[in-house]
């Protein structure tokens, strides 16, 4: 009987053409979280500059125990921007390290972005394991002074702003910049509140694999529409944490007197290139028995349109509250969402089915109830 492995010094193969998932995941995951004035996509343009640690490293795409892989099986977000314009001037400054930069850097960096029309500054973390990392016996990094990694195991960090070096950076491109379109690789959720307020269009990625510098490149471009939308919420401030959408209604959450109530972003958040109007919104029954319920669930249906010129992945989610109930819920629970590709002013109908037990609950005797089994309130 055969196994799935692999003899430890054999290096897997990869290409585009035999794994295409690989490009669409990427591109579907990228998300659009401020396009200010509609800077994106990003067209007739001149001259370009592309920095920052995450530019032009193609481990920074890749997750934490990724093995070795060859260098032209992966796309950087400076290949994919020098493909998508061919007959732009494309200028390179790394301008930082992930947590050190140099006046060197920095002036480079500085030079470059006069010359251009646009800067485009790729930063974010790193789960690389290819510097001089040492690793204990179970995999996880153990801290080094030159260790080029700041995410992953071993990794935790108790401060999840940019950090400083690549902040330096920003400002520096920022100054001198007239559009400044900024792209975060991450591995974690960061907090971003100067380089949102100061950018022009932000995206962000969490390791996008070995086709997301091409998979940014044609979202920056407009090839690809952004589908993607946030898995969690973005906080404003370390100590605004835990931050999360669903907390529960008797209390606010993430209430500080010197700090807003909400999160940066929301999960759930994303922008893209058109607009969707949504219409008709009704359940399928209005009237419906205990018994058909616990049997199919029920349905929303509604209509939505794609009002924009541009084709589009609409990403209707729907969200549940409970404005009379004897336990405590959530201000807000996802319970379906669907994608749908809608060319530009096409509309469709479609529908979220919720099953019967997605929008139940534990009543208040629920220490009187063996193994918490049995459902409450809905």
């Amino acid at each position: 009987m055969s196994t799935p492995l692999i003899e430890e010094k054999q290096v897997p193969e990869f290409s585009y053409e035999e794994y295409p998932e690989a490009l669409e995941l990427a591109r579907e995951s990228v998300i659009l979280l401020k396009n200010r004035e509609n800077i994106l996509p990003l067209e007739n343009v001149g001259s370009i500059l592309v920095t920052g640690p995450n530019a032009d490293d193609i481990y920074s795409q890749l997750g934490d125990y990724t093995p070795p892989v060859r260098e032209y099986t992966v796309t950087t977000v400076y290949q994919g921007i020098h493909k998508q314009y061919p007959d732009a001037e494309i200028l390179f400054a790394k301008g930082s390290d992930l947590t050190e930069t140099t006046e060197e850097m920095l002036l480079e960096a500085e030079e470059k972005t006069e010359k251009c029309d646009v800067s485009i500054v790729v930063l974010g973390s790193s789960s690389s394991r290819f510097t001089e990392a040492d690793f204990d016996d179970n995999g996880a990094a153990r801290l080094s002074e030159h260790l080029y990694m700041d995410c992953g195991e071993g990794m935790d960090r108790s401060d999840l702003n940019v950090p400083e070096a690549q902040l330096e950076l920003f400002r520096t491109v920022r100054a001198k910049s007239r559009k400044v379109v900024t792209v975060v690789i991450a591995g974690r959720p960061m907090i971003l509140n100067e380089v949102e307020k100061e950018s022009d269009a932000l995206l962000l990625s969490f390791y996008p694999g070995p086709c997301g510098g091409q998979a940014i490149a044609e979202i920056i471009r407009g090839i690809v529409n952004p589908p993607g939308r946030l898995p969690v919420s973005l906080p404003r401030a370390n100590g605004q944490l835990p931050v999360y959408y669903n907390y529960k209604s008797s209390y606010l959450a993430m209430h500080y007197l010197d700090e807003g109530h909400t999160p940066l972003f929301y999960f759930g958040y994303g922008l893209d290139y058109t607009e969707y109007i949504y219409t008709e919104i009704r359940l399928i029954q209005s009237e419906i028995t205990t018994e058909q319920l616990q049997k199919t669930g029920v349905e929303l249906q509604f209509k939505v349109k794609n009002t924009g010129d541009r084709e589009g992945f609409c990403v209707p989610q729907l969200y549940i509250t409970d404005l009379q109930t004897s336990v405590a819920r959530r201000v807000r629970e996802l319970k379906g969402y669907t994608k749908i590709r809608l060319k530009a002013g096409e509309e469709k109908e479609i529908g979220i089915r919720i099953a019967f037990d997605e929008p139940a609950l534990y009543n208040c005797n629920i220490n009187k109830q063996k193994g918490c089994q049995e459902k409450g309130d809905i």
